[in-house]
């Protein structure tokens, strides 16, 4: 995938912002080692460390569903099993695609 495509697919979400920063917060968590990012890890890292409302966690679900071609959404359970249909009380965690991480350079 090119950068104009991952732009392009970025521009067609309802939140083009949100999504640039849940990706760019993954890629930067993937550089850390962190192939998997727990939700609320991107929340915080998309705040800054400052609380995370409510209405946050709800757009970055939203706008994650909206690039499935972008991010993959895995859910684990208490078990530490990870699912690929969320079910239940199960976080959720998010990793790029690695065609997204080849055209970030990574």
């Amino acid at each position: 995938m090119t950068l104009t495509e991952l732009s392009s697919l970025i521009s067609g979400t309802s939140r083009p912002q949100l999504a640039m920063s849940i990706i760019f917060a993954i890629a930067d968590r993937h550089d850390a080692g962190d192939d998997m990012v727990e939700k609320e890890a991107v929340c915080d890292l998309i705040t800054g460390g400052e609380e995370v409302k409510v209405s946050l966690r709800s757009n970055v679900t939203k706008t994650v569903a909206e690039l499935p071609d972008v991010i993959t959404a895995r859910y684990q359970d208490k078990e530490g099993n990870f699912h690929d249909q969320r079910s239940g009380r199960l976080k959720a965690f998010y990793e790029l695609k690695p065609k997204i991480l080849t055209a970030l350079g990574r």
